[in-house]
Order: structure tokens, then C-alpha cells, then sequence
């Protein structure tokens, strides 16, 4: 499994969140991401299964809503597994200096 920033980022969001978000929303609160890149970044993540996007049309106009799924909370711990092997290491080779 490899994610770049952005999709790291979602994923992030994502996990944070405790109901489905629209694609928008979660534009709006990265403000400092693109709106283009956030959305490539949500169509990447469905492609390899780590989230679920479905069309809500209950309001004036349709909206992704997007969540989360068993792979993509899989995913969020993997990552925060190796960072936190990462640090370690890096706190190890500090202390050997």
C-alpha cells in the first residue's frame, strides 16, 4: 500500500471524523490543499479500497459523502505503526551519537 501526502491527509481527516463527510466539507476544512488535489486524492483512495464515496442527493444538489472502510481504518493504523517505528529509531540513532 503506498499514499502520497494528500491521500494521507484524507485518510487522516477521515479517521477523525465520526459520520460520512462531502468531498466539499473536507475541501473546505484543507484549505491549504487544492480542491482539485483533494478530490484526486479521494478518487485514489476509492480506486485501491480504502474508502467508501457514495452520491447523497437528499439536499438541493448531490453530494460525495465519504467514509472510511475496514481497509482504510487498516491502513491509518499501519501508517501510525511505522511512524512510530520511525521515531524510535530515529530517537535510537540520536542517542547513539
Amino acid at each position: 500500500m503506498a499514499v502520497c501526502r494528500n491521500q494521507l491527509l484524507v485518510l487522516r481527516y477521515l479517521a477523525g471524523c465520526s459520520q460520512p463527510v462531502a468531498g466539499i466539507d473536507m475541501s473546505a476544512n484543507l484549505d491549504w490543499v487544492a480542491t482539485s488535489s483533494i478530490y484526486a486524492a479521494i478518487s485514489a483512495l476509492q480506486a485501491q479500497g480504502l474508502i467508501v464515496a457514495e452520491w447523497h442527493h437528499s439536499q438541493s444538489h448531490p453530494r460525495r459523502m465519504i467514509s472510511l472502510n475496514k481497509a482504510g481504518t487498516s491502513a491509518i493504523q499501519k501508517i501510525d505503526d511505522l511512524e512510530a517505528r520511525m521515531a524510535q529509531f530515529a530517537r535510537f540513532q540520536e542517542a547513539k551519537r
